[in-house]
């Protein structure tokens, strides 16, 4: 080992030196330290082309071995000059790698593209995107599922504010292959609208947003597409099913059908809004029987009750006392209590997740008065609404779908080390 001992000498390097006319040992001498001046930290350099090519290699195939998204993620961080130039090689390079494997595990490729948002700009991304919806006709060539594949990975990003699916369905509209180029001196073009006028464009933007709802829940989709004004009959050619039958040939009855939270947010502000008042417990029995459990279990569901039990709770935020339990909110707990333990334990840690976006949410359109979210965690943790490791997924959480978030993690970021030994001791239990 570095500096291990000297290789077996006798001796450290404080011991007496044996004189060399007399054989005893001379007295140790304090020699002059050196001087050190400031070291000089070298800028890391740009990847060489080939570089790049070797690394984006080695991490696509060490990827499909080990199916290790986030250590992925973790050495892309470290790679310099590839945002934005090398983005969408990188992107296009991964799909038809993936396109190509046999046996691909799309799921795996689907959390690692949904991680990508968190160490990409925004236009890099999307002109990413912009490049794989360009080549899809390739790779439907190759793999006739392909495009439904793409529009699964489209999904992540949606679901997690990264993308809208207003900017994919404009992405869509225009993608087309590179055009052919008679002298490598002219500007790139592309076939701008070839997807659309191949049918493939509504397979893609119809198919993303089932994959939203897959993998977080139908009201999420319906916002999603209620929020982008979006005509899906655009998308309808001579190529493609009529526009009258898209919704049931994909199956988005659900999510088309409009918001459900629409009649969540009206009958919340009617029982709190009460004029004789109101029991919590009882607004929650209330809230129970007017809403099936499908919409009762999700997390936006949860995002909208809570939002607005807080502000009934708090109507002046910048007048509370944030070194004390907010007594304010004490009646509230019930409530909070009933909409995020919700019609079953299936992702009950989600729905303790949306509790604490919607306490950023209130702190964002407060203007984050000091100690206000840091009190608003604790009063719902001591009151059993939400416990220690969904706050810690909430730190951790990359999705942008609630502003706020940079200013909310230095607002706690003390809770949250207080919080760091209970989070040890919750692994070992789960371990």
């Amino acid at each position: 080992p570095r500096g291990g001992g000297g290789g077996g000498r006798s001796g450290g390097r404080d011991s007496p030196r044996p004189d060399s006319r007399s054989g005893s040992p001379a007295i140790p001498v304090d020699e002059p330290a050196a001087e050190e001046g400031p070291e000089e930290s070298e800028e890391p350099k740009e990847m060489t082309q080939e570089e790049y090519k070797k690394n984006k290699t080695l991490l696509v195939d060490y990827f499909f071995d080990d199916k290790d998204e986030k250590a992925a993620i973790e050495t892309m961080k470290e790679w310099v000059g590839f945002d934005p130039d090398r983005v969408a090689d990188f992107l296009t390079f991964f799909v038809f790698r993936s396109i190509e494997r046999k046996g691909m595990d799309w799921q795996a490729a689907n959390r690692f593209f949904r991680l990508l948002p968190t160490v990409l700009s925004a236009g890099a991304f999307k002109d990413g995107i912009a490049a794989i919806a360009g080549n899809i006709d390739d790779y439907r060539c190759d793999l006739p599922l392909a495009p439904q594949y793409i529009a699964q990975m489209f999904a992540g990003p949606i679901a997690d504010g990264h993308l809208s699916f207003a900017e994919l369905a404009e992405i869509c509209k225009r993608a087309g292959p590179p055009k052919e180029k008679d002298d490598d001196d002219e500007p790139d073009e592309i076939e701008e609208g070839y997807i659309l006028e191949e049918g493939i464009a509504l397979d893609v933007v119809c198919k993303a947003l089932k994959g939203v709802a897959d993998i977080a829940g139908a009201p999420r989709a319906a916002i999603v597409f209620e929020e982008s004004g979006v005509d899906l009959a655009d998308f309808a050619n001579d190529l493609t099913v009529a526009a009258d039958k898209i919704e049931s040939t994909f199956s988005l009855s659900e999510i088309l059908s409009g918001n459900p939270l629409t009649p969540v947010k009206g009958k919340i502000a009617e029982l709190l809004g009460a004029e004789e008042g109101f029991e919590a417990s009882a607004v929650a029995a209330e809230m129970e029987g007017a809403f099936d459990a499908g919409i009762r279990s999700s997390a936006e569901y949860v995002q909208e009750v809570a939002l607005a039990a807080l502000r009934a709770a708090i109507p002046d935020a910048s007048k509370c006392d944030s070194d004390r339990p907010m007594e304010e909110l004490e009646r509230f707990i019930p409530l909070l209590k009933s909409v995020v333990w919700g019609p079953d334990k299936d992702d009950k840690e989600g729905r303790e997740m949306a509790m604490l976006f919607a306490a950023q949410r209130f702190a964002h359109d407060a203007g984050h008065p000091p100690g206000l979210l840091t009190r608003l965690f604790k009063d719902v943790y001591s009151g059993d609404v939400v416990c220690e490791r969904p706050i810690l997924q909430w730190r951790d959480d990359s999705s942008a779908t609630v502003p706020g978030k940079d200013k909310a993690l230095f607002e706690v970021q003390e809770y949250l080390v207080e919080l760091a030994p209970e989070e040890d001791e919750d692994e070992e239990i789960h371990e």
